[in-house]
């Protein structure tokens, strides 16, 4: 599928590079032959498309070629496809669009041998489904070999093929620079809005069911999201120092996200280190934990305006708490589901700063738990419950005399219409 760029840009010509790239859309073929940069944004978009590329395949395989589109035709596990292009150096965050169909197979994506993510081809429809996604980031430094490599198939695919439509690389403020440290797992970059691979979440009762992953990968340094991650429900597990699903308070986060992020879609596996971080204002949508580490959220705003929402999901097997509210502002937890827990949320008992908060619940199952909510009356917290079911006897609101050193220690629990606000006909038994 080719995109017409449009107009209104200053564009800089490198006549030496060996493909066409340009500012924020794919080029039309008309004008691919025209390579384009934007000298006063300095951002750089590399665009590929697929069928015009010099493919080398393994032994007996085939790369298809359309007018707009490219076939990879495996016949087992194993089997590579490769194109190599000239790059600007800088580091790029790897996107594509590629088809799903019955007969097509899982792939892992590769720059410069370096791991990417991967791709999972079958849907049981028989004609092609398509899906753009956003993979992690790379620094290349004047080439870039881009390297499919099939994984296998699903039970009910027929076949290890794989279409592709375009490659693009994406530069500058584009891309999420890859964390330090001895990591090799890359950064995952916001995927283009209206790429959700699952829908909004529903209204009516929460499922406790999570979804089965779509893909994993290895998180061995925190990923940073700004703008949205969608995950198209690959599963993420942590390794190395992340590779841990104890309860030190020190462990870092699978996720980072920054003021106005967004990460939805998203399987957290076990070890899951301290889940997910939120910087400011953010939002989790269909994220799934199957066994909570430390916390499975974090939210660690500095603004009371702030606020984190937890949309759909579920969160399972955590001893001790499931979401973790450190700093100011408002945690709304909805359509929501936990099982196997001690608590659904904890307002900091002890933190060296401390801050009335506040927290709302609507439309949440809670299993297993010793208690749904814990906050601290003496800084002003306020929790709020509206569709809670609960199984067994748990305590709903539980109030603390917080401190900010030392324990804090219980202060009376339910209802007040003050701080813990709810009704009788808020709470519904399992």
């Amino acid at each position: 599928m080719h995109r017409n760029i449009r107009s209104g840009f200053k564009f800089i010509s490198f006549g030496a590079l060996a493909v066409p790239f340009f500012l924020a859309a794919c080029l039309s073929e008309e004008d691919a032959s025209e390579p384009d940069f934007d000298s006063s944004e300095h951002s750089l978009t590399v665009a590929l498309q697929a069928e015009q590329q010099s493919w080398s395949t393994s032994s007996g395989d085939t790369a298809s070629k359309s007018d707009t589109t490219l076939r990879l035709q495996a016949n087992a596990s194993g089997d590579t496809f490769a194109f190599t292009a000239s790059v600007p150096a800088g580091t790029y965050a790897v996107a594509l669009r590629y088809a799903k169909r019955n007969s097509y197979g899982n792939y892992r994506v590769e720059v410069n041998g370096t791991s990417v993510g991967t791709l999972a081809g079958y849907s049981s429809g028989s004609s092609d489904s398509w899906s753009t996604v956003t993979l992690g980031a790379v620094a290349l430094s004047g080439s870039a070999t881009i390297r499919f490599v099939s994984i296998g198939k699903d039970a009910g695919a027929t076949d290890y093929d794989l279409k592709v439509d375009y490659v693009e690389l994406r530069s500058s403020g584009q891309a999420t620079p890859t964390p330090t440290g001895t990591s090799t797992t890359p950064t995952p970059t916001p995927t283009p809005t209206g790429t959700s691979t699952t829908p909004t979440p529903s209204t009516g009762t929460p499922s406790c069911s999570i979804p089965s992953p779509n893909g994993q990968q290895a998180v061995s340094s925190t990923l940073k999201v700004s703008g949205t991650l969608d995950g198209g429900l690959k599963r993420y597990y942590g390794s190395g120092s992340l590779g841990t699903s104890g309860q030190s308070e020190g462990q870092g986060p699978l996720f980072e996200l920054a003021d106005g992020a967004t990460l939805r879609n998203v399987i957290l596996g076990s070890p899951a280190a301290d889940g997910v971080h939120c910087k400011g204002t953010c939002t989790l949508e269909n994220v799934y934990w199957e066994d909570v580490g430390e916390d499975a959220a974090t939210f660690k705003g500095s603004s009371s305006s702030q606020v984190m929402t937890i949309n759909g999901g579920v969160a399972k097997s955590a001893s001790d708490k499931v979401f973790q509210h450190n700093g100011p502002g408002t945690m709304v937890v909805k359509n929501f589901c936990a099982d196997s827990i001690g608590k659904l949320y904890r307002s900091c008992g002890n933190c060296s700063k401390q801050y009335a908060r506040s927290v709302a619940f609507d439309n949440v199952v809670v299993k297993g738990a010793k208690s749904v909510a814990g906050i601290n009356s003496n800084y002003g917290d306020v929790a709020r419950f509206s569709k809670v079911s609960v199984s067994g006897n748990p305590t709903i609101c539980q109030k603390y005399t917080g401190t900010t050193s030392g324990e804090p220690k219980e202060a009376g629990s339910g209802a007040d219409g003050k701080n813990c606000i709810y009704s009788s006909s808020d709470i519904t038994k399992l």
